[in-house]
């Protein structure tokens, strides 16, 4: 009797299926960039690649110098991360304990900012799903804000659980 073979977790999947689309929309930025003028959301895709490719130090330089950030416990809105070293040691420290999620799912430009969506799995299995909204300047991340999906029943409650810990 043959073994079958192991089936891989749905999250994976969709993790790879998000990081090829990514890297297709990265080739189209970085073709459109190849006229002269950089793409404007150019630096959203080196960010996402940079990190998927544990990278945090390339990822940095995707972000201005006095860039601002607020997304997890560590950059909330009433103490934002101002400044490279804030975002590296606040925001992608978080990003690397998995306490923030990767915002590559849904990415919409408008033409002055790039919406995305990232995910985690909450205390109870569920997704907790939160918005990012990035703004740009100089080919560079100015800001990143993350705003959570209140409207999701099992989101609001993960996101008490989550901002009751240290």
């Amino acid at each position: 009797m043959k073994a079958s073979p192991p089936v891989r977790p749905a999250r994976r999947r969709g993790a790879r299926i998000a990081a090829l689309t990514g890297a297709a929309t990265l080739a189209w930025a970085c073709a459109g960039a190849a006229g002269g003028e950089p793409s404007a959301i150019q630096s959203y895709y080196y960010f996402v690649h940079w990190i998927s490719m544990s990278r945090p130090d390339l990822a940095l330089e995707q972000f201005a110098d006095n860039a601002l950030v607020v997304a997890g416990l560590a950059c909330t809105p009433s103490s934002p991360c101002v400044g490279k070293e804030a975002i590296r040691t606040g925001y992608f420290k978080a990003l690397k304990k998995g306490r923030v999620s990767l915002p590559v799912y849904d990415q919409r430009f408008d033409g002055q900012k790039l919406r995305a969506r990232g995910e985690l799995t909450g205390q109870g299995g569920y997704p907790l799903r939160r918005a990012y909204v990035f703004e740009f300047h100089g080919g560079r991340i100015a800001s990143l804000k993350a705003v959570p999906d209140q409207s999701n029943l099992d989101t609001a409650h993960d996101l008490v659980q989550l901002t009751e810990k240290p």
